[in-house]
């Protein structure tokens, strides 16, 4: 059996650490494109059961917040659609922070309560409105990957309207490829840019946000 020399050694060494340089930028986009599609497969399922809440309400949507302010009273009102207990707090809490309500890349929060830190909030412009009010069902967002900031705050859980950058800048998230993912009023799902959400259209900044355009 031949004997390698250093030199050759050393040369196989290096042409493994090459092609690992090469690999990993690959490996790394391939893993962040699988959290990606399970954020939206999440979200697809969240749309599901709201829809089938707001049949159920007449029409009527859900709302952002607890009374007490906690941003995942949606979460509450959907929860026996997903087949998750909610009969005491214990229940909710722990179903508040069940896998599906949770985008895999939000990993900048910083809550000490594993429900505050999932990372999918609910458009609080849409609270306690007929769903037959928005006008345009395909460009107005439902839910959605909530802020990047990370700051330990409620921000965190809720899906901010950009002209409320007083409250968090930025107020859109950027964690997927510098943009978010979306559940829409008509179901779909789609990654939607940071600069894009932040523009708004015909000259309104909230313009994807707005029941009434």
């Amino acid at each position: 059996m031949k004997k390698f020399t250093l030199i050759e050694m050393l040369v196989v060494i290096a042409i493994i650490g090459i092609l690992a340089s090469i690999l990993m930028p690959s490996l790394s986009k391939a893993r962040h494109k699988a959290r990606q599609a399970v954020c939206a497969s999440n979200q697809k399922n969240i749309g599901l059961a709201l829809s089938m809440y707001f049949d159920d309400q007449n029409g009527h949507t859900t709302k952002s917040a607890t009374s007490g302010g906690v941003h995942i009273q949606w979460r509450f009102d959907i929860m026996g659609y997903m087949n998750l207990p909610y009969n005491s707090w214990t229940d909710k809490s722990e179903s508040a922070a069940s896998a599906v309500f949770t985008c895999p890349s939000a990993d900048k929060l910083a809550w000490g309560n594993e429900y505050q830190n999932t990372g999918i909030g609910y458009n609080r412009l849409l609270d306690n409105i007929q769903i037959a009010k928005v006008q345009y069902a395909s460009e107005t967002l439902l839910a959605g990957d909530t802020t990047d900031w990370g700051n330990n705050s409620w921000y965190d859980m809720m899906l901010i309207n950009p002209s409320r950058s007083a409250w968090v800048d930025p107020p859109v998230g950027y964690r997927h490829n510098k943009g978010i993912n979306g559940l829409w009023v008509d179901g779909h799902v789609s990654w939607n840019s940071q600069a894009s959400l932040r523009s708004g259209k015909n000259g309104e900044i909230d313009y994807f946000y707005l029941a009434e355009k």
